[in-house]
């Protein structure tokens, strides 16, 4: 993996992750982008070996809105939609804090939305880690599915 980018808006996590990412892949360049616009528009003009996708963030980066209504709860959906739209093949791991996924009428747990992701998106979608904050074992989970990929192509 040469190219990664990092799709989160939690400057923490964001940062978590990319410290590990180059304890495995030492020479790789890392993009980071902190919302669903800031993100899409460095997908469309860069390839990347590998996406590590937020499922919620806001539509635009802090400095531009900093409204609620400026937040999507399925901003990865959109994402992996428009990968597929423009057939661009990114492998993508979802990362995420929640196992519940919604709003008032429509929820979805994070296992149904792993398998609705698997079944829409077979050639982007990896699968998912989830995040506990001060627990390490998302390293494994990421390192695992990144592995698998490897193994597989």
């Amino acid at each position: 993996m040469n190219k990664i980018i990092i799709l989160e808006d939690d400057a923490l996590k964001s940062k978590a992750i990319e410290e590990y990412m180059r304890t495995i892949f030492d020479a790789a360049v890392i993009d980071t982008a902190d919302s669903y616009n800031s993100g899409l528009r460095k997908l469309k003009t860069n390839s990347y070996d590998l996406l590590i996708l937020d499922m919620s963030m806001p539509t635009f980066s802090n400095d531009f809105l900093t409204n609620e209504s400026s937040f999507e709860k399925f901003a990865g959906v959109m994402v992996l939609r428009e990968l597929k739209r423009i057939k661009k093949d990114t492998p993508t791991i979802l990362f995420t804090m929640f196992d519940d996924f919604g709003s008032t009428g429509y929820s979805i747990s994070l296992k149904d939305l792993d398998i609705q992701l698997k079944n829409n998106f077979p050639k982007n979608y990896l699968g998912y880690v989830y995040f506990e904050s001060g627990s390490t074992n998302w390293e494994n989970d990421i390192k695992k599915l990144i592995d698998d990929y490897n193994s597989n192509s």
